[in-house]
């Protein structure tokens, strides 16, 4: 018997008739399809749409001759404190970044993917005093080493652009130093926990030359104690496709982190410490930050400190 029946799928109300013959039963099984495709987060839900439509060539092409691999870099969240109890029950590594490298990739190169909002703090307050350059954090604390397998890449100079090094005063800033020595020290202590180490410069390694394993955590850490898990995957050879494509690649960003709490509709870029304020520190935007502290030029008589934020979702713009 023919009739019509009424379906509900994730919040749709979809009127179908039912007449028995097989056209229309696969039109249903379509719509259910479609609507169950996009009621669920899919695995690359996060990734660059130019990357999820990016389609693997045919069998008639020719393989590609150049001899060189493709990897996935994955960056995480980075963690500059020791975890409280209260936060070792909630602690997870967070995904930041996906990067695609090849082979012949520099390490110079994959150090410069490593960014962190507290390299552009400053423990001064901006307001009173614009900062200079020598008075961010990545100036004044520049060393760092990462940790691969059993080998610390340590770099031995500044890795920035010209114009950035054409307006630094060098005089004034410190020297870079190896900040792995106390940690080798340290596990030369403990032989019977840690093998032998080895220390490296990070210039002239590329990283088809590295020894590791695909999805083991290893660490980058700059600043002393502010360290960032990281780790490979997706590991294969390069084909027709990869081939000329500028590297290293982004693959997706899920890096945000703060916006404005007063508007809540833009991206932080201001942290301010005073007991005015609802919370202590409280993050900013550009217009309130300067709506509240300022009545014209002239700003207002508030106990107060601002230091420049900038969000890890702009660090790789």
């Amino acid at each position: 018997m023919g009739g019509y029946y009424l379906k509900i799928y994730s919040g749709l109300f979809i009127c179908t008739a039912y007449r028995g013959d097989e056209k229309r039963y696969h039109e249903r099984a379509k719509m259910q399809q479609l609507i169950f495709q996009t009621t669920r987060r899919l695995k690359y839900a996060n990734y660059y749409e130019n990357d999820m439509h990016h389609t693997r060539i045919s069998e008639t092409v020719e393989p590609s001759v150049v001899n060189d691999i493709v990897v996935t870099l994955v960056i995480c969240k980075p963690y500059n404190h020791v975890p409280q109890p209260h936060e070792r029950r909630a602690l997870r590594i967070k995904p930041y970044w996906r990067f695609r490298l090849r082979g012949e990739t520099s390490l110079i190169e994959m150090h410069s993917l490593f960014k962190c909002s507290a390299d552009y703090g400053t423990t001064m307050d901006a307001v009173e005093e614009i900062p200079k350059l020598t008075d961010l954090n990545m100036f004044k604390y520049p060393s760092s080493f990462i940790f691969i397998h059993d080998t610390f890449y340590v770099p031995q100079q500044f890795y920035v652009s010209e114009q950035t090094l054409a307006q630094l005063d060098t005089s004034k800033m410190t020297p870079m130093t190896d900040i792995s020595l106390p940690i080798r020290k340290w596990m030369e202590k403990k032989k019977d926990l840690f093998g032998v180490v080895q220390v490296k410069d990070i210039a002239g390694v590329q990283v088809q030359d590295l020894v590791c394993m695909l999805g083991y955590p290893y660490v980058y850490v700059h600043q002393g104690s502010c360290e960032h898990v990281f780790y490979f995957t997706d590991l294969r050879l390069m084909d027709a496709q990869d081939y000329p494509i500028s590297f290293p690649q982004m693959l997706s960003d899920t890096s945000f982190e703060h916006n404005c709490k007063i508007c809540r509709r833009h991206v932080a870029q201001w942290i301010v410490e005073g007991e005015e304020m609802s919370a202590d520190p409280v993050h900013m935007c550009e217009g309130c930050f300067t709506s509240y502290h300022f009545v014209y030029l002239h700003r207002r008589d508030l106990k107060s400190r601002a230091h420049p934020y900038v969000d890890p979702s702009c660090l790789q713009l």
